[in-house]
């Protein structure tokens, strides 16, 4: 297999795994489904439900996306800047929008990133997009289309994102 295919599982791999460590880490269980229906991470509230007997179960299903770039900085502005897309079939985006319980959860890694103790290993950026949000942004007619792509075409997403992110600390917390 190409070398490009594994770097898209593996990238894809590490920003699923961050989230499901960031659940874990707030009291929620994780985990994978074992079948690709357009949903990355489940969590579950089940510390809850055991410690305090009575307390409803929550589910929250979310669709990862993992964007390796290069970050850069302006030497006229502070901070740093990045341009990445991030796609999505207009299938993952219909089933995101069905309920608040579901998101899109986006993190953006520093390509500069190559050893496990490199300060850039942890993400650059993250952001997320809950249900009712993606709803209203495809009503709205805020993801774009590509012309000439479809769903159909060698598997490449009809819709897509665009963000520019530009937060307000340097990488490295200066």
């Amino acid at each position: 297999m190409a070398q490009d295919f594994y770097n898209l599982l593996y990238n894809g791999y590490t920003g699923e795994y961050q989230l499901m460590s960031s659940l874990y880490r707030n009291g929620l269980d994780a985990l994978r489904p074992p079948a690709d229906m357009g949903i990355d991470v489940v969590s579950l509230n089940l510390k809850q439900q055991l410690e305090k007997p009575g307390t409803p179960p929550e589910t929250f299903f979310f669709q990862v996306k993992t964007a390796v770039t290069t970050v850069s900085e302006n030497p006229n502005r502070p901070g740093a800047f990045a341009v990445v897309e991030f796609k999505l079939k207009d299938s993952e985006v219909d089933l995101l929008a069905r309920s608040r319980e579901r998101a899109l959860f986006c993190y953006v890694y520093n390509s500069e990133a190559g050893a496990l103790t490199d300060a850039f290993e942890a993400p650059f950026i993250c952001f997320w997009l809950d249900g009712t949000l993606i709803k209203k942004l495809n009503e709205e007619g805020a993801f774009f289309r590509k012309k000439g792509r479809t769903e159909a075409d060698a598997g490449l997403p009809a819709a897509q994102t665009h963000a520019r992110i530009r937060p307000l600390v340097r990488p490295g917390g200066e």
